[in-house]
This record gives structure tokens, C-alpha cells and sequence, in this order.
């Protein structure tokens, strides 16, 4: 189910990437006001949640060391 998912998804992209610039405004407005209505399943919710997530891993200079970003005072 997962592939299938996927594959309609991206169908769901390519497509959208075909629109003009202004009918990809209209498409963003008309879903955000679904989603704004709040009659979403459950299951949309997650796949809302899906779709905004971010998979690129954090950059070499990151560091999840507290003194890195809080400097070494141990407030």
C-alpha cells in the first residue's frame, strides 16, 4: 500500500509541477483552506504530517552539544 502511496504522490507532483505558477497559488489556497476546516481523517492528518517533513540530515557544523550553543558557563 506503502508504494502505491508513493507512486501517486509523485504522479501527484509531476503534475502540479505543470501548472502555472498562478494555478499552483490557487491549488496551495484551496487546500490550506481544507486543511483550515479541520475535516480531515485521521489518516489525512498523518499524511498532511508527511508531507511537510523534512528529510535532509543536518550539516557538518552542527553539533547537539549543549556548550556549543549555550557556550561553556553550564547555566
Amino acid at each position: 500500500m506503502e508504494r502505491a502511496n508513493t507512486t501517486a504522490y509523485s504522479e501527484i507532483v509531476a503534475r502540479v509541477e505543470q501548472l502555472s505558477r498562478t494555478e499552483q497559488i490557487s491549488l496551495a489556497n484551496y487546500l490550506n483552506a481544507i486543511i483550515r476546516q479541520g475535516k480531515l481523517t485521521p489518516d489525512e492528518w498523518d499524511a498532511l504530517a508527511d508531507s511537510v517533513t523534512v528529510s535532509i540530515p543536518p550539516g557538518p557544523a552542527f553539533s547537539d552539544r549543549r556548550e556549543d550553543w549555550y557556550g561553556d558557563n553550564e547555566r
